[in-house]
């Protein structure tokens, strides 16, 4: 009994993750797939290699196996005594030289960024400068191929630190629910982005502005039902009672001004290019009040940092992404610049539904192997690291720390 007892507490951590994600903190708003227990002792006993049969629970979308690849090269990295650490120093830029140049090219070959073939040389020319831009970009820092004080901070971060990332990233891996279909949106927060999937592989993709950090957006799933072109904004009463009636007791013209109106108790602004979720809205009705749509607000899309929304997602390129989905339905880019000219709120209901994901991932693997890092811009990787380590405290009271 306690063998079988080992075995699903192994096959549970393993395939359903470690965590309950309601329990790390109520933004993970992931539903605990149900863990079936009996099936899987029942297949463990008729199958001729149990262990195997054991392993066979181990989550299999390209996003964990990538993971799983990264992690296995950060702890041979790890083993070899890691990174090499670089100094503080002036920012080096194209036309550089000098020693400190010639260690740049070292550190870059290190760590990937740079052909090994390209690691002698004292002149910071293009291909360093490509270098550099290709460390920054799987950093999440601005590409401007400048070895300045935060892309110096980003290469001393330690390779323990960089593999702990990938583990929760892999915990998190574990707790997607199953998408069916070929089709669903995915949303990585940390890295302000979007994406259509189809058949497991990106096919559409747009920068994404997301949640302040006073206004995190949520994880969690939920179904595309319909698109709205010029779409009316009703102001959240949360919102309304903060920001909009301070500003209305002190200005009365400021609800026409900025073309809203009263309807009852409610505020609602009025379509039309003013209007703050822009001109196509993507709605999957939850309860979290959360949906994507375009902004005005044009210019913050150029950002690194995109945390700027009151947790709704907006995105960069709309119209696309709308042209993309209708597509199947006989819609194309002509028909939706006419529903939108003509300045009319039009709903349109998807005939085939479309899952949503919106997750927070702030380490993943590209499709050349690369590893990509974000920054914990919510502090949850800090809260799920929490409970992982309460988890391994209790169970294995005898020991300090993580292995």
């Amino acid at each position: 009994m306690t063998l079988s007892l080992l075995a699903l507490r192994f096959a549970e951590d393993l395939g359903w993750g470690i965590a309950v994600p309601g329990e790390v903190h109520r933004d993970n708003d992931f539903p605990r797939r149900p863990f079936p227990a009996d099936s899987l002792l029942a297949a463990w006993v008729r199958a001729p290699d149990a262990g195997q049969a054991l392993l066979a629970v181990t989550p299999t979308s390209l996003g964990y196996v990538r993971l799983r690849e990264a992690l296995a090269q950060l702890r041979g990295i790890l083993a070899t005594n890691g990174w090499s650490r670089v100094g503080t120093g002036p920012t080096l830029r194209r036309g550089a030289s000098g020693p400190q140049v010639q260690e740049l090219r070292r550190l870059l070959a290190q760590r990937g960024d740079l052909d090994s073939a390209m690691v002698d040389g004292p002149l910071f020319d293009d291909a360093l400068a490509a270098a550099v831009a290709r460390f920054q970009a799987r950093h999440g820092l601005p590409t401007d191929s400048a070895f300045g004080p935060r892309t110096r901070a980003a290469f001393n971060v330690p390779v323990q630190t960089r593999i702990q990332q990938v583990q929760l990233g892999m915990e998190r891996a574990r707790w997607l629910p199953i998408v069916t279909g070929d089709r669903y949106i995915a949303v990585n927060l940390a890295d302000y982005r979007a994406f259509v999937i189809e058949r497991g592989r990106p096919l559409f993709e747009t920068r994404v502005v997301v949640g302040a950090t006073n206004h995190k957006t949520p994880m969690f799933t939920d179904t595309l039902t319909h698109i709205v072109f010029n779409p009316a904004w009703n102001v959240p009463p949360s919102i309304a009672a903060r920001e909009i009636e301070p500003k209305v007791r002190k200005d009365h013209a400021y609800l026409a001004r900025n073309h809203m109106v009263r309807i009852g108790r409610d505020i609602q602004q009025l379509p039309g290019p003013w209007n703050a979720l822009g001109q196509v809205a993507f709605m999957f009705p939850n309860r979290h009040n959360v949906y994507m749509h375009d902004t005005p607000a044009k210019e913050l899309f150029a950002s690194t940092d995109r945390a700027f929304s009151h947790g709704c997602i907006r995105l960069q390129r709309p119209h696309e992404l709308a042209e993309l989905l209708l597509a199947p339905e006989g819609w194309d880019r002509t028909r939706i610049d006419a529903v939108i000219a003509t300045g009319e709120r039009t709903v349109v209901w998807l005939k085939t539904r479309v899952p949503v994901r919106i997750s927070y991932a702030t380490a993943f693997a590209s499709d050349d192997g690369a590893l990509h890092v974000r920054p914990d811009i919510y502090g949850r990787d800090a809260m799920l690291q929490q409970v992982l380590d309460a988890e391994h405290r209790r169970a294995f009271p005898q020991t300090r720390g993580r292995p």
